[in-house]
């Protein structure tokens, strides 16, 4: 398995690196290394002996960075020891070169190693995003900046080619959305009558918020969006939109679908329509 020799060459390009770096330190014989305990084996290293290890040590370190560079850290694989060789790894790989540290060549260096082995897609990429439209909604719809933030990110989704994860998100959104805007809804009606005392208005609020918490109770998703549709928390055009979302988003969550390009597009464009009927439209 690639997998288990890869990790395998890593734990012994690591360990040489560290053996010809104690042994070309100033520390004395007998002593260790905090690191993995390698032992100091000698005070005296020849001149020769000295230029050989450094040779070694920055061969053995070219070696190793290329390797890290190219590990894969998208398509799940097993090796003996689990996530317990990541986290090895992630030991390592705080002691080496990160992107902040690459030039220009060595960066291209590995992006095409990453295009060679399909695990990005610059083309593709560049296709998604300048096939989205722009995402405008009606002036006055105030999202609110969390699921602003978690829609961006569905759109992030679909431009790197994950779609089901925009559909993921986008599924998120509207169920959160269900599930808070019910308070503003009745806290809103609740104001709306002016002709009350303050004194009855705290009461009513009281039995408002109470039937407002109670509303959607132990209510699966889809009876709570009939139920926000029925009571005109939402349009009938925000229902049309949301249940679709559900129901493509049920399938993916329940591993029944892979979505394709389009659906996951096409939800995208729902999502906009959704928010600007609910925080437009309907909290305008």
């Amino acid at each position: 398995m690639s997998t288990i020799k890869e990790d395998d060459r890593i734990r012994e390009l690591f360990y040489d690196i560290q053996w010809y770096h104690v042994q070309l330190s100033d520390m004395k014989v007998g002593d260790k290394s905090h690191l993995l305990g390698i032992e100091k084996e000698s005070n005296i290293i020849s001149i020769n002996k000295r230029n050989e290890y450094k040779e070694a040590m920055d061969k053995a370190e070219d070696e190793l960075y290329w390797i890290l560079d190219k590990v894969n850290r998208i398509e799940i694989r097993e090796t003996f020891e689990g996530i317990k060789s990541a986290e090895e790894l992630r030991k390592i790989l705080t002691t080496y070169s990160t992107p902040d540290d690459w030039d220009d060549n060595h960066e291209e260096k590995v992006f095409e190693y990453l295009r060679n082995k399909e695990i990005i897609d610059q083309q593709a990429y560049l296709y998604n995003y300048y096939s989205l439209d722009p995402p405008y909604v009606e002036f006055g719809t105030k999202i609110p900046p969390t699921i602003k933030s978690i829609c961006n990110e569905s759109r992030l989704c679909y431009v790197f080619c994950q779609y089901n994860a925009a559909i993921v998100l986008s599924r998120t959104v509207v169920e959160t959305i269900i599930k808070n805007v019910s308070d503003h809804f009745f806290e809103t009606k609740a104001k709306n009558i002016d002709i009350i005392s303050d004194e009855t208005y705290q009461s009513l609020e009281s039995i408002i918020q109470s039937f407002s918490n109670n509303c959607f109770k132990g209510k699966n998703f889809a009876d709570q969006l009939k139920i926000a549709k029925n009571i005109g928390i939402i349009s009938d055009r925000a229902y049309q939109k949301a249940n679709k979302i559900r129901l493509l988003g049920n399938k993916v969550v329940h591993g029944e679908k892979l979505v394709s390009k389009k659906e996951a597009k096409e939800t995208l464009t729902d999502i906009l329509i959704f928010l600007e009927e609910v925080y437009c439209k309907t909290f305008s």
